[in-house]
């Protein structure tokens, strides 16, 4: 999984709610007693609180600081407001954990094996509203270390993708490097990224597929990712010292063959996407001058030297479509993880002449298609997005005449000549920007022109998405 917004300005404060599902009846009315408790929050840095709260209808928390209201509702419903968002979730599930993190903006909704993650700038929260269980109390613990099960964290690293789990860290990086020239195209001209589709042919299925897609806009918001979730783009010289990258996992990326790393031109000061214990960690060194490319998944330095946990060398790049065959890779389809990404160049010239990549929250389960070569989707609905899928907007649309923000209003012309493909599984529907990380520098702030990515990404037009036959 991918994205998350950048912090929020206050003391990081996470709050960790239990929460009972209420019950299944197709009625609700609010239970007696259920006014909500004002809790003080912890003194230290990033404390932990645990809510516990009743079943029944109505109001399960506040917090007042960060405009963040979660209810319970009927036939076992669960209703949040945050951040002029309403998402409703049915877990179907007797036990639903909410963990909110203002040092990583973040809410995440856990029940059964599923984690759905909604970005919201949350902010710091001296004391916040909860319903109490009956006979019981609050238990406000002090700061507690990343992946403990107090956090609600921890869980074991999953596929690359997936955002789980650790990575990031380790010893002070260099500084960061000067970049050599990057070229104009990245990947074959012939390939999907780089192909017109306003003349592709629609699939038969659009448009409930792309009512699909529409709806998990909707429900999750639209983002784009240009940090932690995000991927910096190395590009490097023929000179560039080359170094050896330890697979900190199996080995395996270590060992001789083609898609291995091999020894890497790796800048001595280049560091992951926004180095975060719950981020992927991705990172991409380019070198034209042999057309070769590298990417990783969960890098970090250590006081061993450079490692990560997964990902591949694709050479001749400039001939690549950017799929990278099972089990290489750093991204969940398979897709090169530099794909579809918007670069600090398209900002500066006005212009995204190439293709998009996005992730979204649910992919079909054990279906793709090319440029994807594997999915980790989970849902079985025919109505879902597979893994690899092209959208685009539709090219009767005026895209001048919506009145989009400029940022949006680009994004929105590369989806009807170039489209967009699912690249990734993510906690809302988010495309992808180059990571300030590179050059310190962050080339959105202009483009955004004071305003909040989210609100500006929201505005994209998905009542005028189209899903294009597979080949188009």
């Amino acid at each position: 999984m991918n994205v998350f917004p950048r912090f929020a300005v206050g003391v990081a404060v996470a709050g960790l709610v239990a929460v009972p599902a209420a019950g299944a009846a197709p009625a609700c009315t609010p239970s007696k007693g259920t006014a909500l408790t004002r809790v003080a929050v912890p003194a230290p840095a990033r404390p932990v609180l645990r809510l516990p709260a009743s079943r029944g209808c109505g109001d399960l928390l506040r917090l007042p600081a960060s405009g963040v209201r979660v209810s319970a509702a009927s036939g076992g419903r669960f209703v949040l407001r945050a951040g002029g968002s309403i998402v409703r979730l049915r877990p179907g599930a007797r036990r639903v954990v909410l963990s909110g993190d203002a040092a990583r903006d973040r809410l995440v909704v856990a029940y059964g094996r599923r984690r759905i993650v909604i970005r919201v700038a949350l902010r710091a929260e001296r004391t916040v509203l909860v319903r109490r269980a009956a006979g019981r109390g609050t238990a406000p613990t002090g700061p507690t270390a990343p992946g403990t099960p107090a956090t609600g964290g921890g869980a074991s690293p999953g596929t690359p993708g997936s955002g789980g789990g650790s990575g990031g860290g380790g010893s002070t990086p260099a500084p960061r490097p000067v970049p050599a020239t990057r070229p104009d195209m990245l990947f074959a001209a012939s390939s999907v990224w780089n192909r017109r589709v306003e003349g592709a042919a629609v699939a038969p299925d659009s448009a409930a597929v792309s009512a699909d897609l529409r709806r998990q806009a909707i429900e999750t918001g639209t983002w784009m990712n240009t940090d932690r979730w995000s991927v910096p783009v190395y590009v490097v010289g023929g000179d560039q010292a080359r170094v050896t990258v330890k697979d900190a996992d199996d080995g395996e990326m270590n060992l001789p063959g083609p898609w291995r790393w091999g020894t890497v031109p790796l800048p001595p000061g280049a560091v992951a996407a926004a180095p975060h214990p719950d981020g992927d960690n991705h990172l991409v060194v380019w070198q034209p001058s042999s057309d070769t490319m590298w990417e990783f998944w969960r890098f970090s330095r250590t006081a061993a030297g450079p490692q990560a946990l997964h990902g591949a060398r694709i050479e001749g790049v400039s001939r690549s479509d950017g799929s990278i065959p099972a089990p290489y890779g750093a991204s969940a389809s398979g897709i090169a993880v530099a794909a579809g990404i918007v670069t600090a160049r398209d900002l500066a010239a006005g212009s995204i002449d190439h293709a998009l990549a996005i992730g979204i929250p649910e992919t079909r389960a054990s279906v793709f298609v090319a440029p994807a070569t594997r999915t980790d989707g989970y849902v079985t609905r025919a109505s879902a997005p597979v893994m690899g899928s092209r959208f685009r907007l539709d090219p009767s649309v005026d895209v001048n005449a919506l009145g989009l923000p400029r940022l949006t209003r680009m994004v929105a012309v590369a989806a009807q000549r170039y489209g967009i493909v699912v690249r990734d599984r993510s906690g809302s529907v988010s495309f992808y920007g180059d990571d300030p990380v590179v050059t310190g520098t962050d080339p959105f702030t202009a483009v955004l022109a004071g305003g909040e990515i989210g609100e500006v990404m929201r505005t994209f037009p998905w009542e005028h998405i189209q899903l294009v036959a597979p080949g188009g």
